[in-house]
């Protein structure tokens, strides 16, 4: 998630692009009270002739409060993007105008405020993630922020017997009777979140991983746990390419979060309860990993965008569970999800929330009150189809050049469309086939019926596509063979009713669509039809 800067012209009138080229934070986290004070440096850069760059902070919530800001002897003005916003913005003008690629060092400081859903810091632990914007960053443009990420180091001041987790490696540790002090260092650009609490640490390494665990009490079934989740950072690198940061960490905060998990750059944070189930979560686990690809590396503009980031991410579980415990567990994660995770966020989930009236076209997914469900339960139905239909090889060299391309960028979701296209030459039937996905509701609800023709040396099979409008697409049958056996066909649906004869080796005694769950079909279990 990036934060749009609104600005309001009387406060930041000809605001000019600067990016961010380093940051170098100092963190010092009291526990009681609960507070957290910041201090820090940034390097900016002028993208145009510049007067001077404009900063902002905060998102939804403000979280923190800009105390100062300043390059030299020269102070920002600060002050409310409108009447009530919770962002701020500084402005920082300088005492002359300067041309592109002009580099400034500012300092500022700041103080918490106030707590949102990612940003918490309390007498047990603190945490705080980039999604929340409670670092300045400057503007890019009159309409949005610059990307979160920059090289630089977080120092992080805390509580004697408290740790702490931040982008990077940690390259020093002191401790006393009054703080123990972390030093963390990036050198790729990394947008900037922490945890910190008393941890008890253990680093685990399986299949050439080696992950961090920051618990708050010991739990012996975690290394289990943290294997299965190297085996599936090990298959997404075979898929998406290598892991975008130097380290990877599972960080455990108090059950008091909002929300189940979430994805930093180089760890996960995770509620306690999901670490209780000696079985693991290896779902959930994988699907934040994944978003280090999808939605970290990779991040989201416009309608559409959780497709490159929530269902990305889906789709990296399942890819991790096919690797882990094999494609019949992966199809049946798709169809059913399973125990400890969302009910919703599979193709069971789907069928429900489109009777709920909830559904609504992929490439429109924004902040609607189903569209991350729909994201995780149709969306990666979406990934899945495509990969059938292209084949690995295609498929994934399309996921790897939007990694690629779009590395520390935004996507959108016409540049994934452009991007399966592409490995495709463009095949028309292709294009089709990721619009009536994208850009239409719903799914096909098959009727079908079938009887044995020409002397059981046949079977003749009529399909009724019940939903509103026809999809046009390929289906595989397999047909069961009396004495044993089956054959398969592939036939293709495009009209309300199509009828087909096939040819069969033996008496047909049975016919089942899609039998490998290569397409999201309406079946009986997934409950009543929608209409």
């Amino acid at each position: 998630m990036i934060s749009l800067l609104l600005f309001a012209a009387s406060v930041t009138a000809g605001v000019e692009p600067w990016a961010l080229d380093r940051l170098d934070l100092e963190l010092h986290i009291t526990a009681d009270p609960p507070a957290l004070a910041m201090r820090g440096t940034a390097r900016v850069r002028a993208l145009a002739d510049s007067e001077g760059p404009a900063f902002g902070i905060n998102d939804d919530a403000k979280v923190m409060k800009l105390h100062s800001l300043r390059s030299g002897d020269v102070e920002a003005v600060i002050s409310p993007l409108a009447e009530g916003s919770s962002i701020e913005v500084a402005r920082l003008e300088l005492p002359e105008r300067v041309p592109a690629g002009t580099v400034v060092d500012v300092e500022f400081t700041a103080g918490s405020q106030a707590r949102s859903s990612q940003f918490v810091i309390g007498r047990l632990a603190a945490y705080a993630s980039w999604v929340e914007t409670w670092y300045p960053r400057p503007a890019s443009s009159a309409t949005s922020l610059s990307p979160p990420g920059a090289p630089g180091t977080t120092t992080v001041r805390m509580p004697p017997g408290w740790r702490s987790v931040a982008p990077g490696v940690l390259v020093s540790r002191t401790e006393s009777t009054d703080e123990a002090v972390e030093v963390w260092e990036t050198l790729l650009p990394a947008a900037r979140s922490f945890a910190a609490a008393p941890f008890v640490t253990e680093r685990i390494e399986a299949e050439g991983q080696e992950i961090g665990v920051f618990l708050l009490k010991p739990r012996p079934a975690v290394r289990e746990q943290a294997v299965a989740l190297a085996k599936a950072v090990a298959a997404m690198e075979r898929r998406f390419g290598p892991f975008p940061y130097p380290s990877f960490h599972i960080v455990e905060l108090p059950e008091q979060l909002k929300f189940a998990a979430a994805s930093e750059q180089g760890f996960i944070v995770v509620r306690s309860s999901l670490l209780d189930a000696e079985e693991g979560n290896l779902p959930l686990f994988a699907h934040e990993a994944a978003h280090a690809w999808w939605g970290n590396l990779v991040r989201t503009d416009g309608p559409g965008a959780k497709m490159l980031s929530e269902a990305a991410a889906q789709y990296g579980a399942v890819l991790s569970i096919e690797a882990v415990e094999g494609e019949a567990a992966a199809r049946r994660f798709l169809r059913y999800s399973r125990a400890g995770y969302s009910p919703t966020q599979c193709a069971l989930g789907y069928f429900y929330i489109w009777r709920e009236g909830g559904d609504k076209p992929l490439s429109q997914l924004e902040s609607g009150r189903w569209d991350h469900n729909l994201a995780d339960a149709k969306g990666h139905w979406f990934y899945h189809m495509v990969r059938h239909r292209l084949g690995d090889g295609l498929f994934f060299e399309a996921l790897r050049s939007l990694i690629r391309d779009f590395a520390g960028k935004e996507a959108t979701v016409g540049d994934l469309r452009n991007a399966f296209l592409q490995v495709s030459g463009g095949d028309p039937a292709l294009a089709d086939f990721l619009d009536q996905w994208l850009d239409r509701t719903g799914a096909p609800v098959l009727r079908v019926e079938w009887w044995s023709a020409d002397r059981g040396r046949a079977v003749d099979i009529s399909i009724d596509q019940l939903q509103e409008g026809p999809f046009d697409l390929p289906l595989e049958i397999a047909i069961d063979l009396d004495g044993g056996g089956e054959m398969r066909a592939t036939v293709q649906i495009c009209n309300r009713s199509d009828r087909f004869v096939v040819a069969t080796p033996a008496r047909p005694v049975g016919v089942r669509i899609d039998p490998d769950d290569e397409m999201l079909v309406w079946r009986p279990e997934y409950g009543p039809p929608p209409h």
